[in-house]
């Protein structure tokens, strides 16, 4: 099942994956700011309570979870973000962790020496990080 993380601040929507076998959570970032340039969600949907609900379901969820995130050209293409995802990352210990790169409606490739950065930054990571890029 592939799903938005927005819909893992609800306790009563999280409680309907726990029987799923595999869960894939799209989060392209945990920056507050950078949250709602991502996710187009209702303003009563609030980022810490999203992040947190992510939390709780890695601790009842059985199966396997792997999180998604798409890097954004000139958006979400900083290390920034990728020391505050790879913190969080750990505190939730997906079985897996993919990155990918938006070149869709307009948006250039991330740069080589990002890359470079962000399989050097993530290079020890306790689970299996898959590149798309």
């Amino acid at each position: 099942m592939y799903l938005n993380c927005t819909l893992f601040e609800d306790d009563k929507i999280r409680k309907d994956f726990y029987r799923c076998d595999e869960v894939a959570i799209n989060l392209n970032s945990v920056d507050l700011n950078d949250f709602s340039k991502f996710n187009k969600c209702p303003d009563f949907v609030n980022a810490l309570d999203v992040l947190k609900g992510i939390e709780e379901f890695r601790k009842e969820f059985k199966g396997k979870l792997g999180i998604y995130t798409m890097f954004l050209s000139g958006v979400n293409d900083n290390m920034k973000n990728v020391e505050e995802l790879k913190d969080f990352l750990l505190k939730v210990i997906p079985d897996h962790y993919s990155v990918s790169n938006y070149t869709l409606n307009g948006f250039r490739p991330v740069s080589n020496d990002f890359k470079k950065e962000l399989k050097k930054a993530l290079r020890y990571l306790p689970f299996r990080i898959i590149y798309m890029f």
